[in-house]
């Protein structure tokens, strides 16, 4: 049972990076996912390139959905990857207008990383 718990979560937690990864090949959504202007192939660049390593976070994320070995590694990637965007939004007070539901969801996700984190330690690492 937690071990299909434990699955789900790392899912949840996969769908959420998966999701803005697929601006990585699309990029005209970059503009409209980040509220930026199109016509900035430089900020488009980098912006497909961090849709590109939240998809691997995502990926990485489903690993630790299949392979409970992994789980500790992955989540540890998921988290540094949510808290960091968190951090430096904040910093920069940048956690309202374009970036709010992207600041609200790594809020979210980090709400799932630390019930599956604490469920881990409480009954063993892989469930």
């Amino acid at each position: 049972m937690l071990g299909a718990v434990l699955t789900i979560l790392f899912v949840a937690l996969a769908i959420l990076h998966i999701v803005p990864a697929v601006a990585a090949v699309r990029p005209q959504r970059l503009a409209v996912l980040y509220g930026v202007r199109s016509d900035d192939a430089v900020l488009l660049t980098l912006l497909q390139h961090r849709a590109v390593l939240l998809g691997i976070v995502g990926l990485l994320m489903l690993a630790g959905a299949v392979h409970v070995e992994l789980r500790w590694f992955c989540l540890v990637f998921g988290v540094l990857s949510m808290a960091s965007f968190l951090v430096i939004a904040h910093q920069r007070g940048t956690t309202t207008g374009p970036l709010v539901a992207i600041y609200r969801a790594d809020q979210a996700g980090m709400v799932v990383a630390a019930v599956t984190a604490v469920l881990m330690l409480m009954f063993g690492t892989g469930g």
